[in-house]
């Protein structure tokens, strides 16, 4: 069996500001290029990024940022091959077929992928790397390793540095991955310990009595669902299960995994599985009034907009709630606003926080054709550090930040303009080119966090609202410091995710035909009037799916996982 380019957390990432480019940080600050940029000859590179978004005004960026990283290095990035406008898949695959490449290719295409190192388009970087690349080779061995496995050639070789690794959805303020809740709501009800999902329909029934409208007067509903667009089907074990410590990605739904064994288990044809305990809590909700009755047929904007208008008391992820918390207090209502609280959530392993051990989406490498291949591995090298990511997230040091107490701080002015000024970000270069990072680590070895405001003291300066009530309650540093302290709460699903069968297989067959008729089965009970009328269903598509062959397509996920696990483990 082959292994899919891994599956990226950060496909879903906002980017911010005019050449807005991505999102996230290993290696100390200390541990940026050996050589100063004064030793070294200045040296112009081209680069096509496909993560160029909104088009670029010219070919050379000027920000604070651009400039700082021309100090460092020596090198200054030519953007021409791609200015942002139009099909950058195009655009590079047209520079492929008439052999124009620049030096640095950065792209997420995994065709396009494939092709520039089976035609041999890119260089094998093991010997740079060897060389002049030692802060990728001492911080993300792994990641190198899984990307040698994922080479289209299998040759051992590695042909792309991956971005971001090791970033991922952590925040400080709310997780994306566990229940939000109105705390507001939560503490007049006294503070509730929630252990299983069947009592957070009660506190959630208790809610609605506390606040049955939304400001505009429509009635407000503990849950909503989108199953009007496939995918939104497909989340109904998030919150649930992820607090549960089981993680729902890969094959087709046909799995979970274990945090705490760390292997495949059914998803659909164990009738005690994370994802049919969720499907029974919805029901239950649903019957109780608890869910939002347009759940079936509801599209992903229609759940947005009323999200937007605070008529849910909970989602099962923080990017659900659609910037509620602001809104509550721009409306005068600050005491109001969501939290994440460990509902039903195990004491270990759990998965609270996405990483991405592999890496992002977008694969760094350089083409054969270019004479500067040394210095393109100098880039690589400073963008994986500690030094690189703080710049890229926070700006120049001098400029929006400086040491203070032996520790990174914002200045006061940089905080103000955050504020105030809609084109901080481009002013400064914060978090302007956020897809540069290669290393993604949010937290510096040397004690603080890699994105600044993400310190407590930052955090206890400026939080406002129901989250400042919380923290102040709780006797919290900051919003997330109690699931935080949960044992293994961070999981990356790489691995897991990159696991198929065979295109044109009879298993492959059965797996598709598996996901559809669960995908479709599955969701209508939902929406049972009955508890009995629920668990015949249940019965019903569980013997359904035997028959169609289900337990010989987990058992393949559940071997090739383990395969997989051994063989990683035996390249480091």
């Amino acid at each position: 069996m082959s292994i899919v380019m891994v599956v990226v957390l950060t496909a879903c990432s906002k980017n911010n500001g005019e050449n807005s480019v991505s999102s996230n940080a290993p290696t100390s600050s200390a541990a940026a290029s050996e050589t100063s940029s004064s030793e070294l000859e200045p040296v112009t590179l081209t680069i096509f990024a496909d993560w160029v978004i909104n088009p670029l005004s010219k070919n050379i960026q000027t920000d604070p940022v651009m400039e700082e990283i021309r100090k460092k290095t020596g090198i200054t990035l030519d953007f021409e091959p791609f200015l942002g406008n139009g099909d950058a898949s195009a655009k590079l695959s047209a520079l492929l077929a008439s052999n124009e490449l620049p030096d640095i290719i950065v792209t997420s295409n995994n065709d396009i992928i494939n092709k520039l190192v089976q035609n041999k388009k890119v260089m094998a970087l093991d010997d740079l790397v060897t060389s002049r690349g030692q802060n990728l080779t001492q911080n993300f061995s792994n990641a190198l390793n899984l990307m040698r496995l994922q080479s289209p050639v299998r040759d051992g070789k590695l042909y792309f540095i991956p971005g971001d690794i090791n970033g991922g959805d952590y925040n400080p303020y709310l997780s994306a991955n566990l229940w939000s809740v109105r705390w507001d709501l939560y503490d007049k009800l006294g503070r509730p310990a929630v252990n299983t999902l069947d009592e957070f329909v009660d506190l959630l029934k208790k809610m609605q009595e506390l606040e049955p409208k939304n400001k505009d007067g429509k009635d407000n509903y503990g849950l909503g669902l989108f199953m009007g667009e496939a995918w939104g089907g497909g989340l109904v074990t998030k919150g649930g299960a992820n607090a549960a410590g089981m993680v729902d990605a890969g094959g087709n739904g046909i799995f979970l995994r274990d945090v705490a064994k760390d292997e495949l288990v059914p998803r659909l044809s164990d009738p005690n599985s994370a994802f049919w305990e969720s499907l029974e809590f919805y029901n239950k909700a649903y019957r109780e009034g608890v869910l939002d009755p347009e759940s079936a047929t509801m599209k992903f904007g229609t759940i947005l907009e009323k999200a937007g208008a605070g008529r849910y008391l909970a989602s099962y992820g923080s990017w659900l709630s659609n910037g509620q918390n602001e809104k509550f207090i721009a409306d005068g209502t600050p005491e109001k606003g969501y939290v994440t609280l460990p509902i039903a959530t195990k004491s270990e392993n759990i998965f609270a926080n996405a990483v991405n051990d592999a890496g992002n989406q977008f694969k760094w490498g350089i083409s054969t054709t270019s004479k500067n291949a040394e210095r393109v591995m100098d880039l690589f090298n400073f963008l994986a550090t500690y030094e690189a990511t703080e710049l890229i997230v926070n700006g120049p040091q001098g400029l929006t930040w400086d040491m203070v107490d032996g520790k990174p701080a914002l200045t006061a002015q940089a905080i103000e303009d955050k504020k105030s000024d809609p084109d901080y970000s481009k002013k400064t270069g914060s978090n302007l080119w956020s897809n540069m990072k290669i290393n993604g680590n949010y937290d510096n070895p040397a004690g603080w966090k890699t994105n600044f405001t993400w310190s407590p003291e930052y955090i206890k300066a400026n939080l406002a609202g129901a989250q400042k009530n919380y923290i102040d309650a709780m006797g919290y540093n900051y919003p997330m410091e109690g699931i935080d302290s949960i044992p293994n709460n961070t999981q990356s699903f790489s691995l897991q995710a990159s696991l198929h069968t065979e295109a044109g297989s009879d298993l492959a067959t059965k797996e598709t035909n598996i996901a559809t008729y669960a995908g479709t089965a599955t969701a209508v009970l939902i929406f049972e009037k009955t508890e009995a009328d629920f668990l015949a269903g249940k019965e019903k598509i569980i013997n359904e799916l035997k028959k169609m062959g289900i337990e010989e397509v987990f058992t393949f996920y559940h071997d090739e996982y383990a395969r997989i696990k051994e063989e990683v483990a035996n390249m480091k």
